[in-house]
């Protein structure tokens, strides 16, 4: 049980546990800083190891406090006292913070989207944010198509950020993605977890973006630090996707917050150390065979 935890830490863990709108990145931060509150706090080495193992169990399928809190375990074993563990993670939370504007860099340099370029981007992602503003600052001027990614309408606070930075800038409703991805010349999402495979884990809709992005050959990309790929992970099937209830009275109403994107469907992954891009086991014909041949799914054969 999490016990014998300093208040500010506990704060900062319960405002991890309902945190909606800012996605992983914001969530990898918050569990630094909660790491740091327990150095900071002065509790026994032995406790924080204890607690590191607790919070794990808390957030199984969260690539990035899955893996930080692995890397806070190791500081924990190779270190000489709290204060060297303390260094660690300040040092460790530069490089997390540096990650995005690497990302962003890297996108600049290796990805030619013109000089008015149309994007399409679904959810809330503060990697995406600050690779629109790195193109701005080179004197690109985009124009960003909106989702408004219900329930929680992280699309809705996307648009505030990009009319501070007087980005020109347009909201759709989720349903209209399929209609008009065809307008934009490249789509671009962030992500909550990417496994093994390189499949994709991120806010429900984003499998229909790529889906709608490759019927309409548009290059799908997904910007993410390296810690959100999840180890444990060898496909994006064997994580849980997070449901939560949403009540309607007199309705049944089923609300799932995650989706799977197939690997298949992404043309790169930008990382703040690599570009990745997934190398497919089987070509279409294949699979629909072999879908044929399950009984799963009736698909005709030219």
């Amino acid at each position: 049980m999490l016990s014998n935890i300093p208040k500010n830490a506990k704060k900062i863990l319960d405002e991890m546990s309902i945190e909606r709108i800012r996605g992983a990145s914001y969530l990898a931060e918050k569990c630094l800083d909660f790491y740091i509150a327990l150095v900071k706090g002065s509790l026994p080495i032995e406790e924080i190891e204890r607690i590191s193992r607790e919070v794990i169990k808390l957030f199984p399928s969260v690539a990035p406090v899955y893996n930080i809190s692995n890397t806070v375990l190791k500081f924990l074993r190779d270190s000489k006292g709290l204060g060297s563990v303390l260094k660690d993670l300040e040092r460790y939370k530069l490089e997390i913070k540096s990650a995005k504007a690497r990302i962003a860099e890297t996108f600049l340099e290796r990805i030619d989207v013109g000089e008015r370029p149309v994007i399409i981007t679904h959810s809330y992602s503060s990697v995406v944010l600050e690779t629109v503003k790195k193109l701005v600052s080179s004197r690109i001027v985009p124009k960003v198509i909106l989702t408004e990614s219900r329930p929680d309408y992280e699309g809705i606070h996307f648009a505030y950020e990009l009319k501070k930075l007087g980005v020109n800038y347009e909201i759709i409703t989720d349903a209209q993605i399929g209609l008009v991805v065809r307008e934009a010349d490249i789509a671009v999402v962030g992500a909550d977890c990417i496994a093994r495979n390189l499949d994709v884990i991120n806010k429900a809709g984003t499998f229909l973006l790529a889906l709608s992005a490759r019927y309409y050959d548009v290059p799908f990309y997904v910007l993410a630090e390296s810690f959100k790929l999840h180890p444990k992970a060898r496909r994006g099937l064997d994580i849980k996707l997070m449901e939560r209830e949403l009540i309607v009275k007199g309705l049944h109403v089923r609300n799932i917050l995650f989706d799977v994107t197939p690997n298949r469907l992404v043309t790169a992954i930008l990382t703040e150390n690599s570009i990745m891009k997934p190398i497919l086991r089987y070509s279409w014909k294949i699979l629909a065979h072999r879908r044929c041949f399950c009984g799963r799914n009736r698909v005709s054969q030219t």
